[in-house]
């Protein structure tokens, strides 16, 4: 037999993928990036950003933009600080809830960020543009800080921070952002996706639960999450271990039963 290949870079994504524990996390880092590539190509094209991103006062003409603000991402900066909280605070949360419960969250706060700001347009007649991933993601951190008000963050990678302080911060930082310029409703409506979040962490508020897939089998396809998950694939690297010495036991004793003695 010849030698096996060694795994090359793209199985090493892979696998970094399938062991992470947070794949939506991941998809949602590798598209906020594409979208910023995909930026410098339409930059010039205003029509291709404006039936993408969402707009509250014409937005019902194009439903889609409910979900496709998310993938315009066209500063360096800001889709810098996105991606750390994507990988930090959301792949954090993933990681504990498991993938099913953690997407349901997400595509929720998704979805109550956009129309917080539709509800500031039919109160106060404010157009506002939402595009990128930013304040879904800071849903995330407040729900991440309701959850782990007292863990220590490096923050600039330099100062220790409590979360409720991360969290606070986000919170106000985003009240203020969509409430400046004169429209301290819509900031204040835009408070609400992020009080969903901190209701939902802390079990005040629960969504529809989503049934359980089952393999074919007749087993329950369970999502296994943080520390569960490292056991089962310990168990596995474990199990495949033992099997190949097993089968090397055989090649080099071909004449030996199983319980190990000589037939011959």
């Amino acid at each position: 037999m010849g030698a096996m290949p060694k795994p090359g870079p793209f199985d090493s994504i892979v696998r970094f993928y399938r062991r992470s524990g947070m794949p939506v996390t991941l998809i949602a880092i590798a598209a906020t990036v594409m979208s910023l590539v995909l930026s410098w190509f339409f930059y010039a094209n205003l029509g291709f950003v404006s039936n993408l991103a969402f707009v509250s006062d014409n937005w019902y003409f194009r439903p889609w933009t409910l979900l496709t603000y998310t993938v315009i991402a066209m500063d360096f900066l800001g889709v810098l600080f996105i991606c750390i909280g994507l990988f930090y605070f959301t792949g954090a949360l993933e990681r504990l809830w498991g993938t099913r419960k953690f997407a349901a969250f997400f595509v929720a706060t998704i979805l109550a960020c956009p129309l917080a700001l539709f509800l500031g347009y039919l109160i106060e007649g404010t157009q506002m543009v939402l595009t990128s991933l930013g304040f879904a993601v800071a849903c995330s951190v407040v729900a991440y800080a309701a959850l782990f008000p007292n863990h220590q963050i490096l923050l600039w990678f330099v100062l220790p921070v409590a979360a409720k302080w991360i969290g606070w911060i986000t919170a106000l930082g985003t009240v203020f952002y969509y409430g400046s310029g004169g429209h301290p409703l819509v900031g204040f409506l835009a408070a609400i996706p992020l009080v969903l979040a901190w209701a939902f962490a802390t079990g005040r508020l629960r969504l529809p639960s989503i049934p359980e897939r089952r393999t074919n089998a007749g087993m329950r396809d369970k999502d296994y999450r943080g520390h569960d998950y490292d056991k089962r694939m310990e168990t596995e690297a474990e199990r495949r271990r033992l099997k190949e010495l097993f089968e090397r036991s055989l090649k080099e004793d071909p004449e030996k039963d199983d319980d190990g003695r000589d037939v011959r």
